[in-house]
């Protein structure tokens, strides 16, 4: 299955608008290698830089794309900053949904509500926050693997490398980077404690009374395709 397909198959229709706009940015690079003598000019990488790199003035809302390809600035491509700026966004809400859950808790414990529509509520709320983190990190695997596919696309097809200099950029919005494990953490935590309805469970007695004599070290490993290697 091309790239392309997979994208637009595995995006989440909610934020359609937010991700790298690859079949556009590949038909770019297409068209202006059919241009003349089918060779890559100069104007075409200014305008191919710009289409990856470039803000707009407002992330929030896609920019209708253009029937030409002139000039420095293609928009309707949805680039690296507002890539960057889309996830710090969604990180941050995420933020504070998760402390709200927590306060909430704290509050319930702390009144001796046992009552099962509060806990029931959190709950679900806590699940929905599960699903987003799952969704947020699709999207930033999604649009990291589309990056690096285009740029090596263009590398190859141009001979013009373009990877060292797109990969500063990308270092100065490294929006790949984002762990979420910390997260992930914290709502196992609270998940663990409201499905306890606030009391502690079994298996967090034990890890307390166990110290740090029974540690394990846990390491995780990432299968990554050789085609997303830079």
């Amino acid at each position: 299955m091309k790239f392309g397909t997979q994208l637009r198959n595995s995006l989440n229709p909610d934020w359609r608008f937010h991700y790298v706009d690859y079949s556009r940015l590949k038909k770019l690079l297409k068209r202006s290698l059919r241009n003349g003598t089918g060779t890559f000019a100069e104007e075409d990488e200014t305008t191919f830089s710009a289409a990856l790199n470039r803000d707009l003035k407002d992330v929030r809302r896609p920019v209708p794309h253009r029937r030409t390809c002139g000039g420095s600035d293609v928009p309707g491509v949805f680039r690296l900053s507002q890539v960057w700026s889309f996830q710090a966004v969604k990180v941050g809400e995420i933020g504070r949904r998760v402390q709200h859950c927590d306060i909430s808790v704290e509050e319930l414990i702390a009144k001796g509500d046992e009552s099962p529509v509060a806990w029931e509520e959190i709950e679900r709320e806590i699940n929905l926050i599960i699903s987003e983190v799952n969704e947020l990190a699709r999207y930033t695997r999604l649009n990291y693997s589309a990056f690096v596919k285009i740029v090596k696309k263009h590398d190859k097809h141009t001979q013009i490398p373009l990877k060292e200099t797109f990969m500063a950029k990308l270092n100065e919005k490294p929006f790949y980077k984002e762990n979420y494990d910390s997260i992930v953490l914290q709502l196992s935590r609270l998940y663990d404690v409201v499905r306890n309805r606030g009391r502690p469970s079994d298996s967090s007695a034990v890890r307390r009374e166990s110290g740090t004599q029974n540690f394990v070290r846990r390491t995780t490993k990432y299968w990554v395709h050789p085609d997303h290697i830079m």
